[in-house]
């Protein structure tokens, strides 16, 4: 009798193929839930993909003397000029970072970055 019932190894037979056709068909209307992104659509999605890509980053600096190499960064979370690079705030976008430059007093600058170095741990 066990023989008759065991269906430890799988589905065998016709229904295999039937099983199979089910799945895609299943497959193909998960994917037509959604209708076609239009050209504005894709137009946007594909500007916030290379925007995610680009590494480009502005941050804030100033100097003491002019042809001093002494600098400070700011923090905007804290609110302080911090010694090390690691310790400024890297903006995404530059208008960004020129607003809050004017909020500041002194001269303060905005400075274009390829690649921020990491933060310590």
């Amino acid at each position: 009798m066990r023989a008759e019932y065991d269906f430890s190894k799988g589905i065998r037979g016709p229904y295999r193929a039937s099983l199979r056709k089910l799945r895609a068909r299943r497959r193909q209307e998960a994917v037509d839930d959604f209708p076609p992104l239009t050209a504005a659509q894709k137009r946007q999605l594909e500007r916030q993909v290379r925007d995610s890509r680009d590494r480009t980053r502005y941050y804030i600096r100033t100097r003491f003397l002019p042809r001093n190499k002494f600098e400070l960064y700011y923090n905007v979370s804290d609110d302080v000029w911090a010694m090390d690079l690691a310790g400024a705030t890297f903006f995404k976008r530059r208008r960004a970072a020129q607003a809050i430059r004017g909020l500041l007093d002194g001269h303060a600058t905005v400075i274009r970055i390829a690649k921020p170095p990491r933060a310590r741990r």
